[in-house]
């Protein structure tokens, strides 16, 4: 059922007393951020629904990969001049389209122009070919730009993560944040190698991954208290993966690294329940499961018991899982109940 309000309706509404002068005010101006408006007629069109939302965004998610991951070989055969023109070709469609569908539906609208921000790498990568300009060696096709961690991909990165930055102030939709967060996940992985050189370059990455993670964990909790629309969430994400693997990666000599280990994941997953982000709770699991894991065999490995404690382990961790989502507002209530209020008063409060 579509529900029509009129500016008019809500003047009636205040001349009888049921709202105010400001309410009607706050109401109108709430109505026009929320919703999509035919001004002519004044009249309110209701949002797309989730449903619809996903389809938009899985149908941008195929597109954007369809001219990153699934390039093939055959492009190789455009020279850089022609990679980066229809690199920009597709850019200046793609925009053209959003501003078609931008007094028609906001959200497919900014879609299309998350689309035009994600053919940069690829523009960045033709103009580059075509001036022989690279940071480091030539790093290969474009294709490898998501296979291999190389130097010379610094340039897309950091390109990459200025153009969609500076879009964020147009793109008032969270999917708009995927791009510079995967970028930065990135550049933790490529900027090593520049930094340190090639050669036992491994356990730098580790460190590198962590402080990245450390960094836009942080930036992302910043930006969270500050903004309505839900741009964190793929900092959180990308965040999170960065810091999850570096630590994961870092040799464990003895039982007290593990140790520590496992508490650093207890404590992602109570961050996850005190800000509602799930990725947290996920990679915390792992990291947990891990560390149990890792007991389990530890003990009963040379033991005849070991296939029944691994059985047992499996079902713990169900009835773990079981008791969670059972208690989840009680698990809840008792960790505000525990945390200080400073740290509650930080909490983001206004995320849509």
């Amino acid at each position: 059922m579509k529900i029509i309000i009129t500016k008019d309706k809500l003047s009636e509404a205040t001349s009888k007393g049921i709202i105010t002068q400001r309410q009607e005010e706050e109401l109108w101006n709430l109505f026009c951020t929320n919703s999509s408006i035919d001004r002519e007629n004044s009249k309110i069109t209701p949002e797309e629904s989730t449903f619809v939302k996903m389809l938009y965004s899985s149908g941008a998610f195929i597109i954007i990969g369809a001219m990153s991951w699934f390039m093939n070989r055959a492009w190789n055969s455009w020279n850089g001049a022609g990679i980066g023109g229809i690199a920009l070709f597709y850019a200046l469609a793609f925009i053209l389209i959003g501003r078609i569908f931008s007094k028609k539906s906001k959200v497919l609208s900014d879609q299309f122009y998350v689309m035009a921000v994600a053919m940069t790498p690829l523009f960045t990568y033709g103009v580059q070919k075509w001036l022989g300009f690279w940071p480091d060696k030539f790093p290969g096709d474009y294709q490898e730009f998501h296979m291999y961690i190389k130097g010379g991909w610094m340039t897309i990165e950091l390109v990459t993560l200025l153009v969609s930055t500076v879009a964020l102030r147009y793109i008032k939709n969270s999917l708009a944040m995927a791009i510079p967060a995967f970028v930065l996940w990135y550049i933790s992985m490529d900027i090593t190698p520049l930094l340190f050189g090639y050669d036992d370059d491994w356990n730098y990455r580790k460190y590198v991954s962590i402080f990245f993670g450390v960094n836009m964990i942080i930036a992302a909790f910043i930006i969270d208290n500050r903004r309505t629309i839900d741009y964190p969430k793929w900092l959180y994400i990308f965040g999170t993966i960065t810091f999850w693997c570096g630590i994961s990666a870092l040799d464990s000599t003895n039982e007290w690294s593990k140790l520590l280990y496992f508490i650093i994941n207890i404590t992602m997953m109570c961050a996850g329940t005190l800000l509602n982000r799930t990725v947290f709770i996920i990679f915390g699991s792992l990291g947990c499961i891990g560390y149990i894991g890792h007991l389990a065999y530890s003990i009963f490995y040379s033991s005849s018991f070991f296939p029944i404690a691994l059985a047992g382990f499996g079902l713990f961790i169900i009835l773990i899982g079981w008791f969670c989502h059972k208690n989840r507002e009680i698990i809840k209530e008792r960790m505000l109940e525990i945390t200080p209020q400073t740290i509650i008063a930080r909490l983001p409060q206004n995320r849509k």
